[in-house]
């Protein structure tokens, strides 16, 4: 499932963490990537300026991963265990944004100014998540704010176990049963 409401997303995951960066404002993401606990991020290719950095910029007044992508340049999260959501707060820039998740690839409309994108899905687990530029154009792309988990529980219904069906069926039986004898 895609959630491009943040809200929403929370919702339908159980409990998740939420990596900031704020602790790494300036940190290199290039080559050797950033270890942040659970994942290493890592800005993949050739990029120029401050691309592939963690900054504080004017769109975000906290630190965030400046990525560029590209046909060959990406931002690249690798998570040490599998995780079933993920999302983050990003701005696209002037271009689409394309992110890559179990050979899928989702994209952002360059038009979004900064907003939530998430997914989540119940049925396959996974370690990688790349972001790419959604054409051959080189263009900047900020995201923050990276949730993630493997803890889901995607609202679902409880469904009764049979026995307990059974069980009730038969209470049934005897309330019905003894309101008989009493009549």
């Amino acid at each position: 499932m895609v959630f491009t409401d943040r809200a929403e997303w929370e919702a339908a995951v159980s409990s998740f963490s939420v990596e900031t960066f704020d602790s790494f404002n300036g940190t290199d993401i290039k080559s050797q990537g950033l270890d942040v606990g659970d994942f290493t991020v890592t800005q993949i290719g050739q990029v120029f300026g401050n691309s592939g950095r963690i900054v504080t910029t004017l769109a975000n007044s906290s630190p965030a991963v400046l990525g560029q992508g590209n046909s060959s340049a990406s931002v690249n999260f690798m998570y040490d265990s599998s995780i079933s959501a993920w999302g983050g707060d990003i701005r696209p820039g002037s271009t689409p944004t394309r992110i890559q998740i179990l050979g899928v690839d989702y994209f952002l409309d360059a038009s979004v100014e900064f907003g939530f994108f998430g997914i989540l899905d119940d049925s396959n687990s996974f370690t990688e998540v790349d972001i790419f530029r959604g054409n051959n154009l080189s263009a900047n792309f900020i995201i923050d704010n990276v949730s993630y988990t493997s803890d889901i529980s995607s609202n679902p219904t409880s469904t009764p176990e049979p026995s307990l069906i059974l069980s009730l069926i038969g209470l049934g039986g005897l309330v019905a049963g003894n309101k008989k004898k009493q009549k």
